[in-house]
């Protein structure tokens, strides 16, 4: 299954066992945009939605990549704060140098 991160806002909590989001630098503020049905509108962060869609979600990142703006996945903002509720079991990340250094 591949979907954008704006389409878990509906989804039941721990739905999937394990969601995989490549690009996880690009995780937006909100998932609400212009064409969002006023159901789904929420004060709830898109990071929030994400990790409460699946019981194990992986995010990878490139920090150094370029962030458009109201793009907001860093590594800081992505591990869990204690106010979510859960507490990672394990965290892990290595860093590839990029080809073109």
């Amino acid at each position: 299954m591949f979907k954008y991160f704006n389409q878990f806002m509906s989804a039941d909590p721990n739905g999937l066992d394990v969601l995989i989001m490549d690009e996880a630098h690009r995780i937006r503020e909100t998932s609400a945009d212009r064409y969002t049905r006023a159901e789904y509108r929420t004060d709830r962060t898109q990071l929030d939605e994400l990790i409460a869609a699946a019981r194990v979600p992986v995010f990878l990142l490139d920090e150094n990549q370029v962030v458009r703006p109201g793009e907001m996945g860093t590594l800081g903002q992505i591990e869990l704060p204690p106010h979510r509720n859960c507490a990672p079991s394990s965290m892990w990340w290595k860093s590839w140098p990029s080809c073109a250094e």
